[in-house]
């Protein structure tokens, strides 16, 4: 029996913490097979982002054409592009291999870098939405692609989530930066929105800790993995976040940073 794979397409992290590094020790500690592809070289931490090379799209879809020549890839799951060409190259081969993948919409660091201008979040919400199977946008990044103010209450988030949901086949609409008004500032709710108007609500306590590095390019691979095993998507979403919950309740045992530190993958 083969073990089930992910392809990661992400930026680096000399920290550990996010990007491609979050991706493989996510998708290793799930009983995965991480097939890395790096889009940009960062030079980045939990502060401070001192450097960035993007990958040419030349690059970046022979990295991609290496992997699919030789191994089989279940799913993709997609981080950092950092220029729209690099996102088009992406949703040509998609469209062109068929391949589900689940898109972590990165538009700037944890540390304030912009990675995504005007240009580049058109083809995040044109041809790059349409050839992924799943969108994982936080608020902010919500408000973007859908050129509006991000939403401040359940009912906001499900109508963004909805929105998204009309170009492309699941959404999933992240509330862990959720303002106080409109739920208890202790929790932090997740909308799942997709075909048909299914809509599913997530809903836990928001969890104290200093750390939190590379939440959501956890979240984003946990997801691609349990979708890699078979999982139907409202299913591998669930078992995404419990992975994610429990990551962050032992990041501290790390014991590498006071603050802005990774979370623990490993049980």
């Amino acid at each position: 029996m083969r073990v089930p794979t992910v392809m990661a397409v992400a930026g680096t992290d000399p920290t550990g913490g996010a990007g491609l590094a979050a991706d493989i020790k996510t998708i290793h500690a799930l009983g995965g097979y991480a097939l890395p592809v790096v889009s940009a070289v960062v030079a980045q931490n939990g502060w401070d982002m001192l450097g960035c090379v993007v990958t040419e799209p030349a690059l970046l879809l022979a990295q991609m054409e290496a992997v699919a020549k030789v191994m089989a890839v279940d799913m993709v799951k997609i981080g950092l592009l950092g220029s729209a060409a690099a996102m088009r190259a992406m949703a040509s081969w998609l469209q062109a291999t068929g391949r589900p993948a689940v898109l972590d919409p990165v538009m700037a660091a944890s540390a304030g870098h912009i990675f995504a201008g005007d240009e580049q979040q058109a083809v995040l919400r044109g041809p790059l939405a349409a050839a992924v199977t799943l969108i994982t946008p936080n608020l902010a990044e919500a408000g973007r692609l859908l050129n509006t103010a991000q939403a401040t209450s359940l009912a906001g988030m499900v109508a963004q989530a909805q929105a998204l949901a009309r170009v492309t086949p699941w959404v999933l609409l992240k509330g862990g930066h959720f303002p106080e008004q409109g739920v208890p500032h202790l929790e932090t709710p997740d909308v799942l929105a997709g075909p048909g108007g299914v809509v599913q609500l997530y809903r836990g306590a928001r969890i104290n800790t200093p750390h939190g590095r590379g939440t959501g390019c956890t979240l984003s691979s946990a997801v691609a993995l349990y979708c890699a095993q078979g999982c139907p998507m409202p299913v591998a979403v669930a078992k995404a976040r419990h992975h994610v919950r429990a990551s962050l309740r032992r990041a501290a045992d790390l014991g590498l940073v006071a603050e802005r530190g990774p979370l623990q993958p490993f049980a």
